[in-house]
């Protein structure tokens, strides 16, 4: 029976350069992601950004929460 990178090789050979070109590629790209560290679960932004939760100043100034910035458009 056939190894699988013999089977891959085979398989890649049928196939113009420019899609060899991709699986080598995705190749690289897995090795890539292979040599990043692993987190033990993933991290929510909310969790992320924590430290920042409420240190931004509530005066709402903002354009979204004024109406009257909003008047003539989409008429």
């Amino acid at each position: 029976m056939m190894e699988i990178s013999q089977i891959a090789a085979a398989k890649i050979q049928e196939l113009p350069p420019e899609k060899q070109q991709e699986v080598l590629d995705f190749i690289e790209f897995l090795q890539f992601k292979m040599r990043l560290p692993q987190t033990e679960k993933p991290v929510s932004f909310l969790e992320a950004a924590r430290e920042f939760v409420g240190c931004l100043n509530n005066d709402l100034t903002d354009l979204s929460y004024n109406n009257q910035h909003m008047e003539g458009y989409g008429e």
